[in-house]
């Protein structure tokens, strides 16, 4: 039998209306995720789908396997347990301000997009990552701002046909990686700033992004492992690792090739005798930016790189107590080379 918030959720989702819970209401306002997910397979298509504000959802919200053709908007609400929709086909996912202990999206393939922005997902397994969504098809984008997210999150082999949006999003799995996008392909730009910060490895290795990727202010540090790792990556834009990005662990760019530029004015690179930067047999295809108050300490290595533009090092101060603060062996700069180092 059907609680009476099952009932008015069925009959608005019906008719295509909004299920508000007012705030004082919202600790005693529970939905089976169960009722929510047979509920979605037998509603026809409305534009607005399922939108419930508010809720706490109990049991399992489980749409694996299934085709839902109806938009799903959960927004505000509390989920007792991990979402799943692996192997799902769906049209769009909205999960805004919600809080989970998980999201599992592995082989789900989604028409329009996948909203999180402002959620807190924060996994209680350790061993589970906190988002599982390898091998994910989104032809929309995924929006992850300002979202916080605890345990690994794991996009690994993903596609994307918009934006990847961590724009203010907070990642943290201290012991391990945080973001792991290795061959990813996103037809638009990633966004890594706004105050990004990662406590762990963020990983792009081999991925393929269309525009740009941008990490201007980003904060990232990692004691197991690089804070960046992006050995192999193509982006066909500009690289932006400035205005205050700063990374504590080493920074990892082997084999990369880059379209536009690669900007690190303004940038801190940590990793005391060790690497802070390898960028071994990349190709930039236009400028690196080296300048405007960058620091760094430890080695810089650049063996084999090829840049065709402008390699500028003004206003930039490089240290590595006990090693080379900077080797460019079999490196070729094919424009100017500008050198303005404070110290070495």
């Amino acid at each position: 039998m059907m609680s009476k918030l099952e009932i008015t959720i069925s009959a608005n989702t019906r008719e295509g209306s909004i299920t508000l819970i007012h705030r004082k209401e919202r600790a005693a306002a529970t939905v089976s995720g169960e009722f929510l997910v047979q509920l979605l397979r037998e509603s026809a298509y409305r534009e607005n789908g399922m939108v419930l504000i508010g809720a706490t959802i109990i049991g399992s919200f489980d749409c694996s396997d299934l085709e839902i053709r109806t938009p799903i908007r959960l927004l505000g609400c509390r989920f007792e347990k991990p979402i799943q929709c692996s192997r799902a086909n769906l049209y769009l996912l909205d999960l805004r301000r919600s809080d989970m202990p998980g999201l599992v999206l592995t082989e789900a393939t989604l028409a329009h997009s996948i909203q999180l922005r402002r959620t807190t997902i924060i996994s209680k397994n350790l061993i589970s990552p906190a988002i599982d969504a390898n091998l994910l098809n989104v032809m929309g984008q995924i929006d992850l701002s300002y979202s916080h997210v605890k345990g690994t999150m794991t996009l690994l082999s993903t596609v994307i046909g918009g934006q990847l949006n961590c724009r203010g999003a907070t990642l943290a799995n201290e012991n391990g990686k945080a973001l792991v996008m290795d061959e990813m392909k996103v037809k638009g730009s990633v966004f890594l700033n706004g105050g990004f910060s990662a406590n762990g490895e963020v990983r792009l290795h081999s991925a393929v992004i269309g525009e740009q990727l941008i990490c201007r202010g980003a904060t990232l540090a990692s004691t197991n492992g690089p804070a960046l790792m992006m050995d192999e990556v193509k982006v066909k834009g500009s690289v932006f690792l400035n205005d205050r990005f700063s990374a504590k662990g080493e920074v990892r760019l082997h084999s990369a090739v880059i379209g536009g530029q690669l900007i690190c004015s303004d940038a801190a690179f940590a990793n005391e005798n060790g690497l802070a930067l390898v960028m071994d047999e990349a190709e930039v295809k236009g400028r690196v930016f080296l300048n405007d108050r960058f620091s760094v300490k430890g080695e810089i290595r650049l063996i084999g790189a090829v840049i065709s533009g402008q390699r500028v090092c003004s206003d930039s101060a490089f240290a590595n107590k006990d090693g080379k603060a900077l080797v460019m062996d079999e490196a070729e700069v094919k424009r100017s080379l500008f050198l303005n180092i404070d110290s070495v």
